[in-house]
């Protein structure tokens, strides 16, 4: 999520487009390191966490659909010796079909976490590109640059020409984003069980039975 925000940030900026527009009269430039102003960010912690409790109840779901067809397949392989032709096939059917269910849902809920972490993130990012132009505006800077972000082209630069800190300041006297509604998880997911997660698992293709 924090690469989500931090690239924000860095469209936040107004970024100068040739070295030579910097020496033009009247021009104040600096710059912040985006990571340490996301970190201060007020919200964020509890964006990630509603994010964290999002992800969890997608991962129980998808584990329960795996659980399930290695149970399919497990059942096939122990009783395919005394099956008939037809059966087989019957069985073998069913198992491919229950592995592109689960494999469609894995996409979906792949997609709907992407749209909950954006939608989670949205307030703290539109904050944090309000500290970034009161402070530019109200210290008379033209241009701000990231120099934190992956496309910076900077190599060398004067460190008194740091705002973070200001940035930083202004960011904590910022109320918190009023939280939204609860977050919703899709419909068929599992109701989530307290305690850490890490991110979602994908569904393990189980190996199909032999024709």
């Amino acid at each position: 999520m924090r690469r989500i925000l931090c690239a924000a940030v860095a469209g936040a900026l107004f970024l100068l487009p040739a070295a030579a527009h910097a020496q033009a009269a009247g021009v104040k430039i600096g710059f912040i390191r985006s990571q340490a102003v996301v970190e201060t960010a007020p919200g964020r912690t509890d964006a990630e966490a509603a994010f964290r409790v999002y992800i969890e109840g997608v991962r129980g779901t998808l584990g329960k659909m795996r659980d399930s067809i290695e149970k399919l397949v497990a059942d096939y392989q122990k009783g395919e010796a005394t099956m008939t032709a037809p059966v087989k096939a019957q069985r073998q059917a069913a198992i491919r079909t229950k592995q592109e269910e689960a494999q469609a849902k894995q996409t979906q809920f792949e997609e709907a976490a992407r749209q909950k972490q954006v939608e989670l993130m949205q307030p703290i990012t539109d904050l944090v590109k309000k500290a970034i132009d009161d402070v530019r505006a109200e210290e008379g800077y033209t241009v701000l640059f990231d120099v934190e972000t992956q496309a910076n082209p900077i190599v060398s630069i004067d460190k008194n020409l740091d705002v973070t800190d200001r940035v930083i300041a202004k960011l904590r006297l910022m109320p918190k984003p009023v939280a939204g509604a609860a977050v919703k998880l899709p419909a068929d997911a599992a109701k989530p069980a307290i305690g850490p997660v890490a991110a979602p698992a994908g569904v393990t293709r189980p190996k199909p039975p032999a024709e």
